[in-house]
């Protein structure tokens, strides 16, 4: 089995291409940017890729890389620029990307894999071909998701814009996949719902490194609650500072941990004596600082799999999360955690006031975390995921 795969972005394509490449899959990797194959431009990216590919089987359009840079400029800037939307640079990088890959579809391949939103003219290339294809979605549907993060932004005023021509894009992919691949079973069921036969999804739960993820001697005896990952509305992030601020939980802590998008700075300053703050760190230094904490947060409205809950778990964390963060696929309600629903801080406040209350039986589910973390290796991943594919054959 031969397969054509393109991604973008990083996500956890590379490890689906090092898993591919390591059981003989890979034919090409076409991405935007592999640090052990990408030169001078290493310079500008300053990215270190540690899934071990064959350079020979990457090929990359750097300049989709480039323009990552354009996202980061101030918002007066931006809007000087015309550039209004959040990511503006998102629908052509995208959709010229595309294109791009398209050009390497032939029937050399078995099968292509191609990532969501960046895929629709390499899937029609295929299908006119006769091979297979099958649409990668790292998300849930965006028919779910975008009206529910607009609606979101709307109610803490944020100001806040989605392209457009993306959702129209996605769409019709959508329309177009005969094959999709998600991520959980929160994912599964939106693309269900919206008339995706069970029979056309494939769910593979993605994996964690457990020999960079361990856990760490804790420096105190704080009660110390965790969240990392980017800050902006869609994470829940004011659902779990109300929630804190209504338990106030006596000597605990309170870190969030990453890059603060400028639409959650004015919701950040009306709680900021109710957390501390430390800027986003290097993966390597994140198991450190995840051992400090007896319990990983993530409060998120929308997350097709948020790879940092097994990354906290394999740490020793059990983990406080909602029913739209793939969290259900691996907590066990009540042993490594508890899965509540979107946007109710009394819910995260009823089981914050019992992980503090409750020292000796969190540390014993953050154990049986631990325990379950293990199970999800990358290589059961591209075991799990192999298989599929070869059904498709």
């Amino acid at each position: 089995m031969k397969i054509l795969l393109a991604a973008s972005s990083k996500f956890h394509a590379f490890h689906l291409a090092s898993q591919l490449d390591r059981r003989g899959h890979l034919g090409l990797f076409l991405t935007s940017f592999y640090s052990r194959a990408s030169g001078i431009l290493w310079k500008w990216v300053r990215r270190v890729d540690a899934e071990a590919i064959t350079p020979s089987r990457v090929r990359i359009m750097p300049w989709v890389e480039a323009t990552r840079g354009l996202d980061r400029l101030p918002r007066a800037a931006k809007r000087a620029l015309g550039m209004d939307y959040t990511d503006y640079w998102y629908h052509p990088r995208h959709f010229l990307f595309d294109l791009w890959v398209s050009r390497f579809v032939d029937r050399t391949y078995d099968l292509v894999v191609g990532w969501a939103e960046h895929s629709l003219f390499t899937m029609r290339k295929a299908h006119r071909l006769g091979i297979p294809f099958v649409l990668y979605s790292g998300t849930a549907h965006n028919g779910y998701r975008w009206p529910l993060l607009t609606e979101e932004f709307a109610k803490w005023g944020l100001d806040h814009k989605l392209p457009p021509q993306v959702l129209a894009r996605s769409l019709k992919e959508y329309d177009a996949a005969k094959h999709l691949s998600v991520v959980s079973s929160y994912a599964e069921r939106t693309f269900s719902e919206r008339g995706f036969a069970a029979n056309a999804i494939i769910r593979v739960v993605p994996g964690v490194d457990a020999t960079r993820f361990r856990s760490h001697p804790k420096s105190d005896s704080v009660f110390r609650m965790i969240y990392a990952g980017l800050m902006r509305a869609g994470k829940g992030i004011p659902y779990l500072l109300e929630a804190w601020r209504k338990i106030r939980p006596k000597s605990a802590e309170l870190w969030l941990i990453g890059s603060v998008y400028d639409e959650m700075r004015p919701v950040l300053e009306r709680y900021r004596n109710h957390f501390i703050y430390k800027p986003r760190v290097p993966q390597a230094e994140l198991p450190g600082l995840l051992s400090q904490a007896d319990v990983f947060a993530l409060p998120t409205l929308d997350e097709g799999f948020a790879a940092v809950q097994l990354q906290a778990m394999s740490c020793g964390l059990p983990l406080l999360t909602t029913t739209n963060s793939g969290g259900e696929d691996v907590v066990c309600e009540g042993r490594e955690g508890f899965v509540v629903p979107i946007r109710d801080s009394d819910a995260l406040a009823e089981k914050i006031d019992w992980f503090a209350t409750h020292p000796d039986e969190t540390r014993r589910m953050g154990r049986s975390a631990a325990r379950a973390a293990a199970g999800f290796t990358w290589d059961r991943y591209g075991d799990r995921i192999v298989a599929s594919y070869g059904a498709l054959i």
